[in-house]
């Protein structure tokens, strides 16, 4: 079983929205979808929208899966820390934003062609936070030890909830966020 199909697995136990991975065929309620032709990439490779059978039929291999498509506002990136004492700390949100030429409403889904995550002020998305810290104080009761993680999540206006997509150890790591984790892993005695 694959990681993203785990996570998936993961945030239904929990309670929590994410896509779900399936093998079978879709009916035509189904539609539109995602064909995830790789179920280990990033910034959106090997992603297919698809919105009939006929075009189901004509890119499906029997080795990919398939997810609806959750169409969301925006997307965000959280980096979420759990404290060995099982509190949750989100230092920092980013912000999917748009950079490319295409017309965005062309776009079939936000990828790293056309978007980049921006640092915003977390204050702005509370509904975010109170998300992610339920879903990281679900996933301590389960590990039970702290650690890191970047959430990336959705906001569906439908559902009035977000979308939990995945969950990294290191995305977006980089000099900026790399000094942020390092102390947090230094406060938490994991580092001397």
């Amino acid at each position: 079983m694959a990681k993203k199909e785990l996570f998936s697995l993961g945030c239904e136990s929990l309670g929590f929205l994410s896509p779900k991975f399936r093998k079978k065929p879709p009916k035509d309620s189904d539609f539109p979808l995602l064909i995830r032709t790789m179920m280990n990439s990033r910034g959106g490779s090997g992603i297919i929208r698809i919105e009939t059978q006929e075009d189901f039929s004509f890119n499906w291999e029997n080795e990919f899966f398939w997810t609806p498509f959750i169409p969301t506002t925006m997307e965000l990136r959280m980096h979420v820390f759990f404290r060995n004492t099982g509190e949750v700390i989100i230092p920092r949100i980013f912000k999917k934003v748009f950079d490319g030429n295409t017309p965005e409403e062309a776009l079939p889904i936000r990828t790293q062609n056309n978007y980049h995550y921006s640092l915003r002020n977390k204050e702005k998305y509370p509904k975010a936070i109170e998300e992610a810290t339920l879903f990281g104080q679900a996933l301590y009761s389960k590990f039970n030890h702290g650690f890191f993680m970047s959430l990336d999540a959705g906001y569906s206006k439908e559902k009035k909830r977000y979308v939990f997509f995945e969950g990294n150890s290191a995305s977006g790591l980089n000099n900026n966020t790399a000094s942020v984790l390092a102390k947090f892993l230094y406060e938490e005695g994991v580092l001397e």
